[in-house]
């Protein structure tokens, strides 16, 4: 599997997006992926790469950088990803999230007490 770097490079793309919000009771997990770019394609013309999440909070205090790409071809590659991610996604319904491990939940109990920090 390609990564965002091959895009830029060779202008092909096969990505990787680590998490997508489906519903309030279900998520879907890519099982294969290469980096955490946070990407976005807006009428499929405007293509956004980087680490800054798209909030407020990212555009004003943290020190992080995106590629913004004003191409339609390039969107085209962009939302074929996406597909293609979401097509090798593994779907997790809410009786299987409520199952994890135990330790699974204490970290992440444990990180949401450093949320305002980060």
């Amino acid at each position: 599997m390609r990564c965002i770097a091959d895009l830029l490079a060779s202008e092909s793309v096969v990505g990787c997006n680590e998490t997508f919000g489906l519903a309030s009771d279900s998520k879907r997990r890519v099982a294969a992926c290469c980096t955490p770019n946070k990407t976005a394609v807006v009428d499929g013309d405007w293509c956004s790469i980087g680490s800054a999440n798209l909030d407020w909070r990212s555009v004003l205090l943290n020190n992080e950088l995106n590629t913004v790409i004003l191409s339609n071809a390039f969107g085209q590659q962009m939302e074929a990803m996406f597909r293609d991610d979401t097509a090798s996604a593994k779907g997790i319904d809410a009786a299987t999230w409520n199952r994890r491990p135990l330790g699974e939940k204490l970290d992440e109990w444990r990180a949401r007490l450093f949320k305002v920090l980060l």
